[in-house]
């Protein structure tokens, strides 16, 4: 258990550390205290894709179509950006499906909103709703603490599943946390807590706010096969 711990600790790192060189952003998003933006993409482009770093290439990030990757945006998409260097912003886009980019955007090419300031409680509290298969409830206990919790299936609009029982499930049990940036990232149960030694099975989820929108990225770990609380929710209820 523990080799394969420190493999799968090797194998986030690198990626980690390969994301990072390739975009010189965090690819976990913006430090606590770090000031970011919501943002949207203008329309005055077809497609803005996301920059190399001067790490990978010394012309970039640059107009050159070498310093352009292969992900890109299109007007009207939502960003969180942060940490300007030179003309350009750190971004992280979250597609509907829950896959996040995570990269450097010109500035031109979005339009900011937003004071910088990080979600507070009342900002997060709400009943939010992917689609038939996945909502969760996230209540205001005071100014600094949150009550999380979700259900989602699959499989719950095949009929033959229905009726032969085979529809699968998956629980984001309640958790209590104290919100500490623009992210929320905990493990079910455990909140705040430094994970344990074997967590690595365990639900981690990951929330962030984007414009009036609730984003959600989980671990595959939070229940049954094909069970995913990842994509975009809107909220439904205070």
């Amino acid at each position: 258990m523990f080799g394969s711990m420190v493999s799968a600790g090797l194998v986030w790192l690198a990626a980690a550390q390969t994301q990072l060189l390739s975009t010189g952003c965090n690819p976990h998003g913006p430090a606590p205290d770090e000031s970011a933006w919501f943002a949207t993409v203008k329309p005055e482009k077809p497609r803005i894709h996301f920059l190399k770093s001067r790490v990978m290439a010394s012309q970039c990030p640059s107009e050159e179509e070498a310093c352009m990757r292969k992900g890109y945006l299109v007007p009207g998409d939502n960003v969180l950006a942060w940490s300007r260097w030179g003309d350009t912003f750190c971004a992280t886009y979250t597609s509907r499906n829950g896959v996040v980019t995570v990269g450097r955007l010109w500035d031109v090419a979005l339009d900011f909103h937003g004071d910088g300031r990080a979600p507070v409680t009342s900002d997060w509290a709400g009943h939010w709703k992917r689609d038939d298969e996945a909502e969760i409830y996230i209540r205001r206990l005071d100014d600094r603490h949150l009550e999380i919790e979700g259900d989602a299936s699959w499989g719950g609009h095949d009929p033959d599943r229905v009726e032969n029982g085979s529809v699968h499930i998956g629980q984001i049990e309640l958790t209590r946390l104290r919100p500490t940036g623009h992210v929320l990232h905990f493990i079910e149960g455990s909140g705040n807590s430094p994970p344990a030694a074997d967590a690595e099975n365990e639900c981690m989820v990951d929330l962030q706010r984007q414009a009036d929108k609730l984003l959600a990225k989980d671990n595959g770990h939070c229940g049954g096969m094909n069970v995913s609380f990842s994509g975009t929710y809107q909220r439904v209820a205070p």
